[in-house]
């Protein structure tokens, strides 16, 4: 199977809770940030954290069970958020990401009970890197950060239809 090269990603055994939040520290330091109109600390990227649970002595890990924890950058609009230069091309490959993740969780939902006859993991890195935690045999929960501001109406609606 093809799998996503992500640049900077480590692949780290530990066995106690405290290295797993040690290591999580450590990845977390590496997320992109910036200042746009909307925010100050703006989240540039996204992030994945997959925990693979296997056996003992199996390492790398080639079967087991694997957690996804993902925090997903908000998409944008530009237009609102002033963003220019290095924050426009971010904002255009949040989108886009966020778009393909979209198309692919539209796919999986059942219609007149059956799914999609072709689910489209390939478009974006993103949606690759996540196709076993989204897809087959596994449980998707989803969480929000929405705001009751009236400014922010569109976008709220927009990411509880999501």
């Amino acid at each position: 199977a093809r799998s996503t090269h992500v640049a900077g990603a480590s692949l780290v055994r530990f066995a106690s809770a405290d290295a797993a939040l040690k290591q999580i520290r450590i990845g977390a330091s590496f997320r992109a940030t910036g200042a746009t109109n909307m925010n100050d600390a703006s989240s540039r990227s996204h992030a994945v954290l997959t925990l693979f649970l296997a056996p003992p002595g199996t390492f790398p890990p080639d079967h087991g069970t694997a957690l996804f924890l993902v925090d997903l950058a908000g998409s944008e609009r530009t237009k609102r958020s002033g963003a220019t230069g290095q924050r426009f091309t971010e904002a255009a490959a949040i989108n886009t990401a966020l778009s393909a993740l979209g198309r692919v969780v539209l796919g999986l939902v059942e219609r007149d009970g059956s799914r999609a006859s072709h689910i489209a993991y390939m478009d974006n890195p993103l949606t690759h890197l996540l196709k076993t935690g989204i897809g087959g045999n596994s449980r998707t929960a989803l969480i929000a950060c929405v705001t009751g501001a009236e400014d922010s109406l569109d976008e709220t609606l927009s990411t509880l239809r999501f």
